[in-house]
């Protein structure tokens, strides 16, 4: 699962990330409530693999600013810790926009956080024209192929031989492929074939309150 963060706001209701993240970031909120966003996913998951005895892992969005605080490997173990979370059923989702500001010192602040045994995924893949030497070098586990390919299969010409590409791509990286944004079962038929291993979309659920997980039906088609 990915943990999406929302704002109930008071007046104008429940509030989707992209609506507020940006201006978080611009006024230093965002460490607060990243940091936030990061507790209560390893809490919850840490619950639901205790009393569902499942092996369910959770994704949590790392942004730029909390990337560079020297304390974040500090908080992220701690919030294992607290919450009896194994680290690797913990992912951290960067953008791929963040790993190409500036590789080198990305790729240290990456190697701290990696030992603690997190796993790492670059999040909107094929938006930001990601070196391979990136791929390569940085300790990244996981690329989430950008919805924009996904919406191209089936609507553009090429789109699926396309999405094919990029699959292929990453496990001649050994890297584990996940699709964002799947609606349809046609795509759904392509990125199976392609060999894709996992994906997220409404294709498969709708986002649902985290009290409401245990009872969703895992979809296997």
């Amino acid at each position: 699962v990915e943990a999406l963060l929302r704002w109930n706001h008071p007046r104008r209701g429940l509030m989707v990330a992209e609506e507020f993240v940006d201006i978080a970031e611009e006024c230093g909120a965002i460490v607060s409530i990243g940091g936030f966003a990061l507790r209560e996913a390893c809490k919850r998951v840490s619950e639901w693999q205790r009393t569902t005895s499942s092996s369910i892992s959770v994704s949590v969005n790392i942004s730029a600013t909390q990337l560079e605080q020297p304390q974040l490997t500090a908080e992220v173990a701690a919030a294992l810790a607290d919450s009896g979370l194994a680290a690797e059923s913990l992912v951290l989702e960067v953008t791929e926009a963040l790993v190409l500001r500036d590789e080198h010192w990305v790729g240290r602040r990456l190697d701290e956080l990696k030992a603690l045994g997190v796993r790492f995924a670059i999040d909107d893949f094929g938006s930001g024209y990601s070196s391979l030497a990136a791929l390569r070098d940085l300790p990244i586990d996981i690329v989430k192929i950008d919805r924009s390919f996904i919406e191209a299969i089936g609507t553009v010409a090429d789109g699926a031989e396309f999405a094919r590409k990029i699959v292929e791509l990453a496990h001649t990286l050994d890297l584990v492929v996940v699709a964002e944004g799947v609606q349809s079962r046609a795509q759904f038929d392509v990125l199976r074939r392609s060999r894709c291993e996992l994906g997220q979309g409404f294709f498969f659920a709708e986002p649902t309150l985290s009290d409401h997980l245990p009872t969703v039906r895992r979809v296997r088609r």
